[in-house]
């Protein structure tokens, strides 16, 4: 489909909506979904499948490849996951995809979100209040923390490092605490997306295939991964803990397709 003019139709139903499934029986995408599938991003739990799946897949076709991702295979690889489509949903919708390289292409990219968390962490952690260390000594350890680490963090988090960055500067003294409140909500946005992942495992125990049950997936899908919603992943304050919910400029700034926040 050219998603240039899709319809209104290729949106997917809201909880209790009253419109029918599309004229050939098969239940609406959202525009941005390019697979004629329910537009449920992969949870965490599918995730791991997929990839052991691709793995499997790869290991028959000969291994991962190595060196940087190629960018159509990062693109075919979270167009998988974000539409839940399966491994072999995709060699269906796509034949000529090579699994090794979609492997490849995943590890890269798994690898670059890894030391950008790793970098946001190691700035928290060392803004954490521990018993024998006093307020100075705790701004000082989170003002090392983040002059070493901010660049790579900014990738994940760049609202978040560039905003503790600008206190670093004018308040230097209110660091660690800014940091400890940032922690708190990164933390909240973590949670609320295991609840969903929840409710969307529940839901596909408990409702039977149907159209019901897509317009179930497709809403809470939606709470999920939404390029023109207000989903979690689109949050300045969600630290990605899987590739899946990589949003767009997140996978830009871990491919270095983008400049870093200036944190000068």
């Amino acid at each position: 489909m050219n998603t240039n003019t899709a319809t209104l139709l290729d949106r997917p139903h809201r909880v209790g909506a009253s419109d029918p499934p599309n004229h050939q029986g098969r239940t609406t995408r959202p525009v941005w979904s390019p697979w004629p599938t329910v537009p449920r991003p992969a949870t965490a739990a599918h995730e791991q499948t997929f990839v052991q799946a691709l793995t499997d897949a790869a290991e028959r076709a000969g291994g991962p490849v190595e060196g940087e991702p190629s960018r159509p295979d990062v693109t075919l690889l979270l167009n998988a996951l974000r539409c839940g489509v399966t491994v072999a949903q995709l060699g269906e919708m796509a034949p000529g995809m090579r699994p090794e390289r979609l492997l490849g292409a995943y590890l890269g990219l798994e690898a670059a979100r890894q030391r950008s968390a790793r970098a946001w962490r190691l700035i928290s952690r060392a803004a954490e209040h521990r018993p024998g260390i006093d307020e100075a000594d705790r701004a000082s350890a989170a003002q090392t923390a983040l002059r070493a680490h901010a660049a790579e963090a900014s990738r994940l988090l760049p609202t978040i490092v560039v905003r503790l960055v600008d206190i670093a500067k004018r308040r230097p003294s209110d660091l660690a605490d800014a940091v400890h409140r940032a922690t708190v909500e990164v933390s909240v946005q973590a949670a609320h997306v295991r609840r969903i992942e929840a409710a969307i495992e529940r839901v596909a125990i408990e409702y039977p295939a149907g159209v019901r049950a897509d317009e179930w997936a497709a809403e809470l899908g939606g709470l999920l991964y939404d390029p023109f919603g207000e989903a979690v992943a689109n949050r300045p304050d969600y630290l990605p803990e899987r590739v899946g919910l990589l949003t767009p400029t997140r996978v830009a700034a871990l491919l270095n397709e983008r400049p870093l926040p200036n944190l000068t």
